[in-house]
């Protein structure tokens, strides 16, 4: 008896799992047939297209030769992934002058806020001026103790976004996890696990640039930028007739005719 039994709740373990493998996988041929929808539908109006910033910029500004730009560009990408924001990059000369530094970064044509990263020895870590727009990550600090690679570079990927959050004015947490707690000393950095913004820091600088007129990136379709005049130069067949439909006179032009008796 007790075999029957249990040969029958293997039995219906194994139906259950079937029914359950089939219905997944039917779920999965339902989100690639609506992401293969979605994707014939972008193709066919063009494909996606950003639209021209005409406003500022969050500008990284590089002062030193220690780091690769690559490295530097890689964190300014993430930002823009996840801020949504128009960031810039830009090299500039270095100055003994923080204050100076600052001015001259935020001289340099459709600045909304600077980060600057430099590599001096005679600067502290972090400076900061939040409603002037601007901070300064001095970067020599953080290889002070000789750390591995991997440590630092972690480092600075935490400092490079923590300057960037000052710069714009956003401010320390207290809420874990977050890269914005305070940092005292090397060992409060390193015990930081969230080397990147929390959704409340992010919010606090999407607000503060949109106040120095930073504006979202806009994403649309080729067609949409058509209709609304800020399409690029059409690149392939599909812009080109899109870009033709909707700039081209019609030949019967939309006539109305008044008639009094409706109106009454």
């Amino acid at each position: 008896m007790n075999k029957t039994v249990i040969v029958q709740a293997m039995v219906l373990c194994l139906i259950s799992c079937a029914i359950a493998a089939e219905a997944d996988s039917a779920a999965q041929e339902k989100r690639a047939r609506r992401k293969a929808r979605i994707e014939a539908k972008i193709a066919a109006d063009g494909g996606m297209v950003t639209k021209a910033n005409s406003g500022n910029y969050a500008r990284i500004v590089n002062c030193q030769k220690t780091i690769s730009t690559d490295f530097i560009r890689g964190i300014a990408d993430q930002f823009n992934t996840g801020l949504n924001i128009y960031i810039d990059f830009s090299d500039l000369e270095p100055n003994d002058n923080p204050f100076k530094l600052a001015e001259n970064a935020l001289a340099i044509p459709h600045t909304g806020i600077a980060t600057i990263i430099v590599d001096d020895p005679n600067l502290p870590p972090l400076l900061s001026a939040m409603e002037n727009g601007w901070a300064i990550l001095n970067i020599r600090h953080l290889r002070d103790d000789l750390p591995p690679k991997a440590v630092y570079e972690l480092r600075l990927r935490k400092e490079i976004n923590r300057a960037f959050a000052l710069a714009a004015g956003a401010g320390l947490s207290f809420n874990k996890p977050c890269v914005m707690e305070p940092v005292y000393k090397m060992s409060d950095l390193d015990a930081i696990s969230f080397p990147v913004m929390s959704p409340e820091a992010m919010s606090k600088v999407s607000q503060a640039c949109a106040k120095r007129g930073i504006a979202p990136v806009r994403i649309e379709t080729y067609r949409t930028a058509c209709k609304e005049g800020w399409a690029p130069a059409p690149t392939n067949d599909v812009q080109k007739a899109i870009w033709k439909e909707t700039h081209t006179i019609p030949d019967k032009p939309l006539t109305i005719q008044y008639d009094p008796k409706k109106d009454k």
